[in-house]
Formats: structure tokens, C-alpha cells, sequence
């Protein structure tokens, strides 16, 4: 990676709002919802485990992951114009909450790649957004870095955009 080395933070929203840590697969409609859109790249175990260590009020399932600015810029924009993304194997993942400052350790890995759609599930609010996490700015407005201090702890990942936008219910590429 280059000096313009960038941590971004790929966040799915939901019509369900965020998580928080009393929240179980079962009894969110969150979880759920965003579990239905990764679960072929992430395990179940692996997403509760993150969730249990480190998902406060407000906290959004993530992607995490170094790239450069010109990569982040047209993530950024592909994704304002309804193109998916792939996201690869081995990328990281948990939980962050943006309000709270606090994050999962972002242990887990995927274990295959993942195509998200810029929208992903039923409603408007189903959605991807990137997110610069060395540019927050505001009250509330916590990044990983303000959260543990380093973010050199996250790896890079090759996410791209993905030109052919066809996908199923869910996320997933046909």
C-alpha cells in the first residue's frame, strides 16, 4: 500500500436500524436481515462472536479494510450509483457503533467472497454505505481509530466494484 493508505469501514444499514449488545440472531430483526445478506461469506459463530465482543448501542455490522483513497473514492461513488461491490475472502469484519465508540476486535474473517448490492434487501433503507474512518467528523461520531487508538491492526482487501449489477434477493450475485 501506498502513503494515501486508507481504513475504510463498509457498513450495511438496515430498515431494522442497528444492533445493540442484549441483541441474539433470534430476537433481531438486524441481525437477521444482515446476516441473510453475508451469510455465505461469514459463519454465524464468527458473526455472534464478534457481536458479543464489542456491539453497542447503536452498532452496525462492517467490513474493515486499508485501500487507497482513489480506491475508497470509487467505491464511494459506485455505490451512490446503485453498482455492488465484492467484497473478498479474508476480509475483516464485526461491529462498530459510530455513536458510542466502541467496536468489536475484528478477529473473524470471511471465509469466501462476498457481492453486496448498493441495496441490498426489500426497502430504500437496505443499504451499503463506505465509510473514510480517518475522516469522522462531528459529536458522535467515533472512528476505530478514536475507538482502539491504531487501526494498524487492519489488513488491506482488494474490494472492488463490480460492473454487471445483477443480483438476487439477499446480495448475492446470480
Amino acid at each position: 500500500m501506498t502513503e494515501d493508505t486508507v481504513v475504510c469501514r463498509l457498513e450495511l444499514h438496515s430498515n431494522y436500524d442497528c444492533t445493540n449488545s442484549f441483541d441474539t440472531l433470534e430476537n433481531s430483526d438486524y441481525l437477521r436481515a444482515v446476516y441473510a445478506a453475508v451469510k455465505t461469506s461469514v459463519t454465524r459463530k464468527a458473526m455472534m462472536h464478534e457481536h458479543v465482543n464489542g456491539a453497542y448501542g447503536g452498532a452496525l455490522f462492517c467490513f474493515v479494510f486499508r485501500t487507497t483513497s482513489d480506491r475508497l473514492n470509487e467505491l464511494s461513488g459506485a455505490i451512490v450509483e446503485g453498482q455492488a461491490v465484492r467484497v473478498p475472502k479474508g476480509t475483516q469484519f464485526g461491529f462498530h457503533s459510530r455513536f458510542q465508540g466502541a467496536s468489536s476486535p475484528f478477529d473473524e474473517t470471511t471465509r469466501r467472497g462476498v457481492v453486496l448490492a448498493a441495496r441490498y434487501g426489500p426497502t430504500e433503507y437496505d443499504r451499503i454505505e463506505i465509510v473514510d474512518d480517518g475522516h469522522e467528523v462531528g459529536q458522535y461520531n467515533y472512528s476505530i481509530r478514536s475507538v482502539y487508538g491504531d487501526t494498524g491492526f487492519i489488513r488491506p482487501a482488494d474490494v472492488i466494484v463490480l460492473l454487471d449489477t445483477t443480483t438476487s434477493q439477499g446480495g448475492l450475485k446470480k
